[in-house]
């Protein structure tokens, strides 16, 4: 029952949950059935993230897709552009509404997609619950129907002071569109009356933002931000990326390449700096929400960074370590062509896709089964820094800021 009260305690206390109390109660309590189950089967998601396009306006550095060493870099482009219309997108918006998951859009960046305020409308009618994360450089152009139609939450990436965040993102005025945007957004909100969107900054830190993070909390209070998230980065070295993708050919019979966008063999991030910088943060009061991502102590920063770590992590301690994952039980990913997957950034095991057959049927099909049955008993190599991982509150409920100082 311990896990209950936390997550129970997380609703109410937590900025970064916007789901429903009883909603995580409810999912923790079916998931006690489902990851049980030795046949595969589960109940329904309740979080569906959905890129509506693969297709960005930027080419940020350390970028998995569109970076210099990103999955899309050298993609065919009329695979890149390949998307559903958006009669597809809402006939899966009405088949998951039966169940009432959170949607999550993400991408490329979501407002390149010529039909994003209609999907995001369609979201809303179904009384959903919607987050959007974006780049920002196009709010501008959404602000009053993002707050119109009630997005729950607005996620908006910047990486540093307006110098940093243009070099790193590859613009020269980025930064200056984000504020422009955010600042539209806050009025609307004002001339509406409304609460939402949240306004949350996302500080991903790489080698190239890290040394700015001390002092991000400036620009979330410049900004107008309520909330800054600031996440650890995904990654894996070569010989990992080399394993998973054999034990995908032989378990799943099945071509995974996709761990080459998040390759780093050498991390050039000084830990020694980032547990100063985290700390001094923690240690401050702020306007703004503060929440970080995954719940890292800082005392366990050096091994989250370690190159050479190839297992599960989720603390120092060995009783502390996540031995399975349930992302397969609570989430999925559908891409631009329709393709659904369990895994956000590694799209390599494809379920089934949603314009040939519908959201029910793919996800218990004997693809998902499979996959829910090997993940119960054993583990990947690439998962060890997976965001799907640590999403779920399951595991790290508890966790506080004055937990993560330690």
């Amino acid at each position: 029952m311990g896990t209950i009260s936390n997550i129970i305690k997380m609703s109410k206390d937590n900025p970064f949950s916007d789901i429903k109390m009883m909603k995580w109660v409810t999912r923790l309590l079916s998931f006690q059935i489902d990851g049980r189950l030795s046949n595969g089967y589960s109940f329904s998601p309740y979080l569906i993230h959905i890129t509506p396009t693969n297709l960005c306006n930027l080419r940020c550095k350390m970028c998995g897709q569109w970076g210099e060493t990103g999955n899309y870099y050298n993609k065919e482009s009329r695979l890149l552009r390949e998307t559903i219309n958006i009669e597809e997108f809402e006939r899966l918006i009405d088949d998951v509404s039966k169940f009432s998951p959170t949607i999550f859009l993400t991408g490329g960046e979501p407002f390149y997609y010529k039909d994003i305020i209609r999907l995001i409308k369609y979201i809303k009618q179904k009384n959903l619950i919607c987050w959007v994360i974006t780049n920002g450089t196009l709010l501008e152009n959404y602000a009053d129907e993002i707050v119109r139609l009630g997005v729950d939450v607005l996620y908006v990436s910047i990486d540093g002071p307006e110098h940093a965040h243009n070099e790193i993102r590859g613009t020269h005025n980025g930064y200056q569109k984000i504020s422009s945007g955010i600042k539209k957004v806050i009025n609307a909100k004002e001339k509406l009356n409304k609460q939402r969107p949240l306004l949350c900054q996302v500080f991903t830190i790489t080698e190239h933002s890290f040394p700015y993070l001390e002092n991000i909390a400036e620009t979330t209070e410049n900004l107008g931000f309520e909330m800054l998230l600031i996440k650890h980065p995904y990654f894996n070295n070569t010989k990992t990326g080399k394993d998973y993708e054999a034990l995908m050919k032989r378990v799943f019979q099945c071509h995974a390449p996709s761990w080459q966008g998040w390759v780093n063999d050498e991390t050039r991030i000084d830990t020694y700096v980032l547990q100063k910088s985290i700390s001094r943060l923690l240690l401050k009061k702020h306007k703004f929400q503060l929440a970080f991502f995954p719940t890292i102590k800082v005392s366990d920063i050096p091994q989250y960074y370690s190159n050479t770590q190839d297992i599960f992590y989720n603390g120092g301690k060995s009783r502390k370590k996540v031995k399975r994952c349930i992302a397969p039980w609570t989430q999925t990913m559908i891409y631009p062509n329709g393709d659904i997957v369990f895994c956000n950034d590694n799209p390599d095991y494809i379920l089934g896709n949603i314009r040939t057959e519908r959201f029910p049927e793919i996800w218990n099909n004997n693809k998902s089964r499979k996959f829910r049955k090997f993940i119960r008993e054993n583990v990947l190599p690439i998962c060890s820094r997976c965001c799907g991982l640590y999403y779920h509150p399951f595991y790290r409920s508890g966790s506080s800021l004055r937990t993560l100082a330690k």
